[in-house]
């Protein structure tokens, strides 16, 4: 907010702009320290850092305490974090995913259904115990899609919906009562294509399921716990 209101950016309301700025977290308060967590200036300055530069992925940003497979305890989760995925349509039109993996199921791979990250203990779900109940709140996927057609709100809405399709492509079981699952999506308005909506969604829920696979394939091992590269052989 204080970077957008030094650049006079915001919604213009009567009394003038207001820097709004939309946001949601995931719970990796398990994870490391429990008081090293973002605040005011590394918001500032991820503003200020923002550039062209491909996407660094990974256990980076939101995605630095992100796990998978948290059904078994945190103990058999498997690490996972921020990952992104960039499509266009034949027009050229731009659809981009960027999610923070942040589940209690297993993230599967969405063509083959193979399981790419989660708990590496046994494949049976099991109910929490009394110990776990932490857990509950710990689970949650985040993540926000941007096109640059020339979407209204509604359309828009409409795409950040769709979201939710790929996310249930690449996790299982998904939209569980212990997650807390939430997309936001936007347009830079910059294309002149008219494009179907249809098509736009299809990108959207495909961007979503490559993006959660690169956020495993580009995580490594933390706090011993470990990445899916270090556990499925």
């Amino acid at each position: 907010m204080k970077f957008l209101e030094e650049k006079g950016l915001g919604v213009q309301t009567p009394a003038g702009k207001v820097p709004i700025v939309h946001g949601a977290v995931i719970y990796d308060l398990a994870v490391g320290s429990f008081k090293d967590r973002p605040g005011i200036e590394q918001g500032y300055q991820a503003c200020k850092s923002a550039s062209s530069s491909p996407v660094e992925m990974g256990g980076v940003g939101a995605g630095t305490g992100a796990t998978a497979g948290k059904f078994l305890g945190l103990e058999f989760a498997t690490k996972t974090g921020l990952g992104c995925a960039t499509l266009r349509t034949s027009k050229g039109t731009v659809v981009s995913a960027l999610v923070v993996s942040n589940p209690y199921g297993n993230v599967l791979d969405p063509e083959t259904a193979r399981i790419i990250a989660g708990a590496h203990k046994d494949s049976q779900f099991q109910p929490f115990t009394e110990s776990q109940v932490d857990l509950l709140l710990s689970n949650t996927c985040i993540g926000v899609i941007g096109t640059n057609a020339k979407l209204n709100r509604t359309d828009l809405k409409k795409l950040a919906d769709l979201a939710h399709d790929g996310l249930a492509r690449s996790v299982f079981p998904t939209h569980t009562a212990y997650d807390g699952d939430c997309f936001f999506s936007f347009s830079t308005l910059e294309s002149d294509q008219k494009e179907n909506l249809v098509d736009l969604g299809a990108l959207t829920t495909q961007a979503v399921s490559q993006a959660i696979s690169q956020s495993v394939f580009h995580s490594k091992t933390l706090l011993n716990i470990p990445c899916a590269r270090d556990v499925i052989k």
